[in-house]
């Protein structure tokens, strides 16, 4: 990826070679950064369903003592 970023017509020795260098880098970053969301997203989401699991569980915990007495 880093290598695509210095390519230039006289490293790839051909001009569209290094349009197409471009385009790709171009595309693999936004690729990138769209994972990069999207696993956000997903460590949100599990982390808020932990919470809830937690929550559910102190509920019945609260709710069994309650009945034991």
């Amino acid at each position: 990826m880093h290598a695509l970023e210095r390519s230039a017509p006289n490293v790839t020795g051909h001009l569209q070679l290094d349009g197409a260098c471009e385009t790709f880098a171009d595309s693999w970053k936004y690729g990138l950064k769209q994972l990069n969301e999207s696993l956000n997203a997903i460590g949100e989401g599990m982390t808020a369903t932990a919470r809830s699991g937690r929550q559910a569980d102190e509920a019945v915990r609260i709710a069994m003592a309650g009945q034991a007495a």
